[in-house]
């Protein structure tokens, strides 16, 4: 299990910022680009399907995946 208060600030100390949001199994998230900053995202488990920039991948859970600002993903 992750220690939310170490990743919050190990997060912190690299300037990202941290919320905690809830994807349900068979869920999908909308599209988004962000123009002026990198995302970083963290899935607790399981495996994730991503899109980022026209390309589908499989991810295993507790991997961090760094999203470049002006790309389109979901």
């Amino acid at each position: 299990m992750m220690n939310i208060k170490e990743l919050e600030k190990n997060w912190a100390d690299r300037d990202f910022s941290f919320d905690i949001g809830t994807i349900k199994s068979g869920d999908t998230v909308d599209e988004a680009v962000h123009n002026d900053k990198d995302e970083l995202v963290l899935m607790e488990a399981r495996k994730y399907e991503f899109i980022i920039d026209n390309k589908s991948f499989l991810q295993d859970g507790g991997v961090e995946i760094i999203i470049p600002a002006r790309i389109t993903h979901h």
